[in-house]
């Protein structure tokens, strides 16, 4: 069975100023750094085989902070697969005047970013990586360092729950999630902070 752990990155600029950043590359700020901390500390205890992350900066930096204070001796995996949804023109507007001036974001997986992508993709996209994964390393235990989008499109896909209605589901930046995954099914589900 493939057990996963599973966290958002730290805050960056954008997340604090309620930006879609979508696939806009920024670093942590320093509560980002603090949250990443304190997701190591929560997985203290935890005996990993593999880090996966996003290539994005503030995914690897989070996933890095997280190898450091665990000792963890092997390399962080990154993959544009792990990456936040592609807000395509409107990447780094304010998140009021996104939903102002697109009615249907954050209410239709289907809604598609002008140049960009739908949630319907992120889905798509992170069910193939995870679907990768098991077979690969099918009874390892993985942490993966992530987006929101991904975490909410994962959540719905493996749990075979719609889209839209968990496209507000608040994922924090402390948000720490445990699944258990096997012949391609959900068999356990828990979050453990948020």
């Amino acid at each position: 069975m493939l057990t996963l752990y599973i966290i958002r990155h730290g805050s960056t600029r954008f997340n604090e100023q309620q930006k879609l950043q979508g696939q806009l590359d920024f670093p942590l700020t320093a509560q980002g750094t603090m949250d990443a901390k304190l997701m190591a500390i929560l997985l203290k205890k935890v005996r990993l085989d593999a880090i996966y992350s996003s290539d994005l900066k503030r995914a690897k930096m989070t996933a890095e902070i997280v190898r450091k204070s665990l000792g963890f001796p092997k390399n962080i995996i990154s993959t544009p697969l792990l990456r936040e949804i592609d807000a395509g023109k409107v990447s780094g507007y304010p998140k009021a005047e996104i939903h102002r001036r697109y009615p249907s974001y954050k209410k239709q997986a289907s809604f598609t970013f002008p140049g960009g992508e739908s949630y319907a993709d992120v889905q798509r996209r992170v069910l193939r990586f995870f679907r990768l994964l098991e077979k690969q390393c099918p009874d390892d235990v993985v942490l993966i360092v992530t987006h929101s989008g991904c975490i909410r499109s994962l959540i719905c896909g493996l749990r075979g729950k719609p889209l839209e209605k968990y496209l507000n589901m608040p994922i924090s930046h402390r948000f720490l999630m445990k699944m258990a995954i096997s012949n391609g099914r959900l068999k356990a589900y828990k979050r453990l902070h948020n």
